[in-house]
């Protein structure tokens, strides 16, 4: 895959940046497949997930998924200015309809840092399909809501807390999530 050359946008948000931006030269339906037929191999890991299916997060590991993190890294080492950082674990969510995911962060054990970063790429997301809202981690009633389209890719410090809200569509949202360590 090569990979073109995409606006970045920072969002500022109480003094933490998210980063949103485009990746639109992957080929969308082979990976959907490739996760589906993964679905039936794989047990659903029960995390932040409500009714939906995740994936185990140590996807990073399987070489089908190497081209891809190329291109989140390539993005990540834009936005950090720095090589050192590698992923860590990447998984797969595939919510159905009234499926979510639950308040939660990515941040394991749950210390402040901003420098560590997680990122969410969107495969597809029906009309309807649900909203990522990014919580103020020092007022929990103060968020951002982002409706995410296929494509977007979202980065975001890991102690953020966020959820996603129900897909109130018939078909599947689609998103790989992964962690900086």
């Amino acid at each position: 895959m090569r990979m073109q050359e995409n606006k970045i946008e920072c969002i500022p948000l109480y003094s933490l940046n998210i980063f949103k931006t485009e990746v639109n030269n992957l080929n969308f339906e082979y990976l959907i497949n490739y996760l589906y037929n993964l679905k039936k191999m794989l047990p659903s890991s029960s995390k932040s997930n409500i009714g939906g299916y995740q994936s185990p997060d140590n996807l990073y590991l399987d070489s089908n998924f190497f081209s891809l993190i190329n291109i989140f890294n390539k993005i990540h080492n834009n936005i950090t200015q720095s090589q050192n950082s590698k992923i860590n674990s990447l998984w797969f969510n595939i919510s159905s309809f009234t499926n979510y995911n639950d308040l939660h962060t990515h941040q394991n054990p749950p210390i402040y840092s901003d420098n560590k970063l997680s990122g969410v790429l969107y495969l597809q997301t029906p009309k309807n399909s649900g909203s990522i809202k990014l919580f103020n981690p020092l007022d929990l009633n103060s968020s951002l809501v982002i409706f995410p389209t296929k494509g977007d890719l979202l980065i975001f410090p890991q102690i953020l807390p966020h959820s996603v809200s129900p897909n109130l569509s018939k078909e599947d949202r689609i998103s790989i999530a992964f962690n900086y360590e």
